[in-house]
């Protein structure tokens, strides 16, 4: 083999192994991270009886239904839970799941995770029908361990910004990307491919293209009396056509991989399909799936392009944007109403939050920190960890041309002993109030925002920040002007 067709072998690889293993967005993963798992959560809740009910029978020497396991399991060995058993798996699934959407020890978190997940959703496969609408799932949390999964959107990420920071590194600097990071929403979007093209496949090669004859679609529509049955199979003729354009999407799938572009037509008719086969057949929101098409999404992208499609432009093309994201906004928050019950419904406030301060144009707010203070540096690493909106601009006083440029009507003075920031608008927050305003753009910390403003909160706080801002300036905490 001559010199040209080693090197013309070696670039597929290499483009193989980067498209797997090369570089990517950390937010993105991190976003990803907390979809994948929450869906795990919701998958394991969904199958909770299911697997609760036959572990106890296996306990009493019962079995509802023969003990049919899944290859996986036929080729590990494993056995059907007890009952003591699955309580105990049920509690680690819970534990990993929740310390891994909170970013605490997030390879560890996300390895036990998958495991679980595997054990719990494997169990109940075994004990019935499998259904396909985990296996991407199951997948893709299998290759979060695998991946730098906490090293944005964590609590491991903040505590790794507290150390570079103390070690003398800019507050206000974080990775962007990593190799690996790509590689769980690859497997997942491999996983999400396969299953819907071999499920338009399989159609179109027992049925042939007679499959979207109508009938076939309508009678299955028939078996089941759900809220839109009625509607749609009047008409043999929109059932035909429902079946044309389902056969279409599935057999075609694959063609997400061959432009991002095609991703806007694919990635929304697959939850459409979903939501008509609910509403049609009866066979549920099939969220887990649905949350799964994530790994087609930019997540990290996200804020700024509703951003920018929503305040720049035409007026009226940013009214049918911002339109259009509202409604799927209240789609998706009424479906998490309807899915998820009481001790849920408080998680999608900080999520709200975050995407309301995004969609605000003014709301950026340009923070002036003292970088020769330890507190300072500290304080600020710990809000660039919590501003998952990015609407704080992190400007070091000790670069004071830099600051005088922007802010002319700052006095370097008073920058050193106060804490300053300020608005889109030029109004300038300094001390307590600065620390108010920075609580009002942090998904976790808003709600705090109200409270400091309320009289009894605020004289206290200014006493404490006072206090606090004063010793730091006595002990060589703060720099010296320039």
């Amino acid at each position: 083999m001559n010199r040209a067709d080693t090197l013309s072998t070696r670039r597929p690889a290499k483009a193989w192994e980067r498209y797997w293993f090369g570089e990517a967005a950390l937010v993105r993963l991190g976003a990803f991270r907390i979809v994948m798992l929450l869906a795990a959560l919701l998958a394991a809740e969904q199958q909770r009886m299911s697997v609760f009910q036959h572990a106890d029978e296996i306990e009493q020497g019962l079995l509802a239904r023969v003990w049919d396991p899944i290859y996986a399991f036929q080729l590990l060995g494993v056995e059907p839970m007890n009952g003591h058993a699955a309580r105990i798996v049920w509690a680690a699934l819970w534990v990993s799941c929740w310390t891994g959407i909170l970013g605490i020890f997030t390879r560890a978190s996300c390895a036990v995770a998958a495991a679980t997940m595997f054990l719990w959703i494997g169990t109940s496969y075994s004990f019935g029908k499998p259904h396909h609408d985990c296996v991407p799932l199951m997948f893709g949390l299998l290759a979060l361990p695998l991946a730098p999964v906490g090293a944005r959107l964590s609590i491991d990420a903040a505590w790794a910004r507290l150390r570079r920071t103390k070690r003398g590194e800019n507050p206000a600097d974080a990775p962007d990307r990593a190799p690996w990071a790509a590689l769980p929403w690859r497997v997942t979007q491999v996983t999400v491919v396969i299953g819907y093209f071999f499920s338009g496949a399989s159609k179109l090669a027992i049925g042939g293209v007679q499959w979207a004859n109508g009938y076939t679609l309508q009678g299955t529509m028939l078996e089941f009396n759900s809220p839109w049955t009625a509607t749609f199979t009047r008409s043999v003729f929109l059932c035909q056509w429902m079946s044309i354009g389902l056969l279409f999407v599935q057999a075609t799938f694959p063609l997400v991989f061959a432009s991002k572009k095609l991703r806007w037509f694919y990635v929304p008719m697959a939850v459409l399909f979903h939501v008509f086969s609910w509403q049609t057949m009866e066979t549920g929101p099939f969220m887990t799936l649905w949350l799964t098409l994530a790994s087609f999404v930019e997540l990290d992208k996200v804020p700024a392009f509703v951003e920018r499609h929503v305040a720049r432009g035409a007026v009226l093309l940013r009214a049918a944007w911002a339109s259009l994201f509202v409604g799927a906004a209240a789609f998706v928050v009424l479906l998490y109403m309807h899915l998820l019950h009481h001790p849920f419904e408080w998680l999608i406030v900080p999520l709200v939050a975050a995407i309301v301060t995004g969609l605000w144009p003014r709301s950026t707010l340009d923070v002036v920190y003292d970088g020769g203070c330890g507190i300072c540096r500290t304080t600020i690493a710990l809000f660039k960890s919590l501003d998952w909106s990015r609407r704080l601009v992190i400007v070091d006083l000790n670069r004071w041309e830099d600051v005088r440029a922007k802010h002319t009507r700052l006095d370097q003075a008073e920058c050193v002993r106060d804490l300053h920031a300020v608005t889109a608008g030029g109004t300038v927050v300094v001390g307590y109030d600065a620390y108010r305003a920075i609580s009002a753009r942090i998904p976790l910390l808003f709600w705090f925002a109200p409270l400091m403003a309320l009289p009894p909160v605020r004289q206290v706080g200014r006493r404490i920040y006072r206090r606090v801002a004063d010793n730091r300036a006595t002990t060589a905490c703060a720099v010296s002007k320039r």
